[in-house]
């Protein structure tokens, strides 16, 4: 390839790192309009982290791919990996302190 020569982004990576940014303004929007976000999140809606870990495994996955394509600038999926990963790791977190203190 000379030097001339423009990569493309990954499209993978491209939809990872907007997967990431709407979760991550979904999930603001709730702690901005509830001010107790834990008690209501028990008492209500656990399905909050349900559909947002899902779509962060959906932003994982798709950052995964777009890291492993060949001949693609590689820049949004490793952010969109990371934007979708971390979450998941906080949400598997809050889930063990929510069953501990639960039981």
């Amino acid at each position: 390839m000379t030097e001339n020569e423009r990569l493309p982004h990954s499209k993978a990576g491209i939809a990872s790192f907007v997967v990431g940014g709407i979760i991550f303004l979904y999930i603001g929007v709730i702690i901005i309009r509830i001010p107790n976000v834990i008690d209501y999140i028990v008492s209500y809606n656990l399905g909050i982290i349900g559909k947002t870990i899902i779509g962060n495994i959906l932003g994982v996955i798709l950052g995964v791919v777009g890291m492993r394509q060949r001949d693609k600038k590689r820049v949004f999926s490793i952010l969109g990996f990371w934007i979708n990963l971390i979450p998941i790791i906080l949400s598997t977190i809050l889930i063990l302190v929510l069953i501990f203190s639960l039981s």
